[in-house]
């Protein structure tokens, strides 16, 4: 169980790292063609949102976990924000 929450804090934090990335890449923050930008306090909700999902896991277990992660109307899928998770072998095991 100790290595699946690793894994899981891993993806997540990589995930978010990647979110945070893209605000300096685009010109302005623009991200896509909404002309939405990720700013400061975007980032810090978006920290916000992987730490209470790697949270979740270390409270609840790799199944409730997962299962949380693929509801579509549960608290870790917000717009366009949500929380994924891949397997060893890179196969999708939360997608919502």
């Amino acid at each position: 169980m100790k290595n699946w929450n690793v894994l899981i804090a891993t993806i997540l934090l990589m995930g978010a790292t990647v979110f945070a990335a893209q605000a300096a890449l685009p010109e302005k923050g623009s991200l896509n063609a909404a002309n939405t930008s990720l700013t400061l306090p975007n980032v810090k909700e978006l920290i916000t949102f992987v730490d209470s999902a790697v949270t979740y896991v270390k409270e609840n277990g790799k199944e409730k976990a997962l299962k949380e992660f693929n509801n579509k109307t549960g608290p870790f899928v917000k717009g366009e924000r949500y929380v994924f998770a891949l397997d060893f072998n890179g196969t999708p095991i939360a997608t919502f």
